[in-house]
């Protein structure tokens, strides 16, 4: 999903969830909805199951990983295209 359809999204609703570590976010422009993914596990309770989870990443790795894990806990999953540059 590109970033422009996941912001319409998330005005009506859905959620951001942004799964880098709060190292590699140390003064970046954009902050979102920080879960780092070691923390997923333990962390996604604070997520709502009704609303879609759009990913925010900086590597595939990362969102795969993150997507998997929170696919794995019932929750609907959409990863940004382009990460963090379709932004």
């Amino acid at each position: 999903m590109s970033g422009q359809e996941a912001g319409g999204e998330v005005s009506r609703g859905a959620q951001w969830l942004d799964v880098r570590t709060e190292g590699s976010i140390s003064g970046a422009a954009l902050r979102f909805n920080l879960l780092p993914l070691p923390d997923i596990r333990s962390g996604a309770a604070k997520l709502d199951k009704a609303k879609t989870v759009h990913l925010l990443l900086r590597n595939r790795t990362l969102g795969r990983n993150g997507r998997f894990l929170l696919v794995q806990m019932g929750y609907r999953v959409v990863v940004l295209r382009g990460g963090l540059r379709s932004q």
